[in-house]
């Protein structure tokens, strides 16, 4: 799992990419929605209740807008690296792609 609890994150995947968020607390098998409980697409895979709602693409029902976001998409922005990201003192960065960063980083100069 990337993120933990009160975790501030960047979204590295999908439209959302680029927003910051925090993490509240890993959400349950089933979102609450506008219209109603719905089971989650992602299975057995983690899915965090975070502090703003972005966009999710539904194919019945358009955009819609939810609090929530798949671990798998999500990079922790923390103080001090995580023992997996440092390799011979050098932090290594593992779940950004270098076109999304360069993004990021230079927006519309890009």
């Amino acid at each position: 799992m990337n993120c933990k609890p009160g975790d501030l994150a960047l979204i590295i995947k999908g439209c959302n990419t680029g927003k910051a968020v925090t993490c509240v607390r890993l959400a349950g098998p089933q979102l609450s929605t506008p219209n109603g409980p719905r089971m989650t697409m992602f299975g057995m895979r983690p899915i965090w209740e975070i502090d703003k709602s972005v966009v999710w693409a539904s194919k019945h029902d358009g955009d819609v807008l939810l609090p929530y976001m798949p671990d798998e998409c999500l990079m922790p922005i923390r103080p001090e690296p995580d023992e997996r990201h440092v390799i011979t003192g050098k932090i290594r960065v593992t779940a950004v792609d270098t076109n999304v960063l360069e993004q990021i980083l230079l927006g519309d100069r890009a």
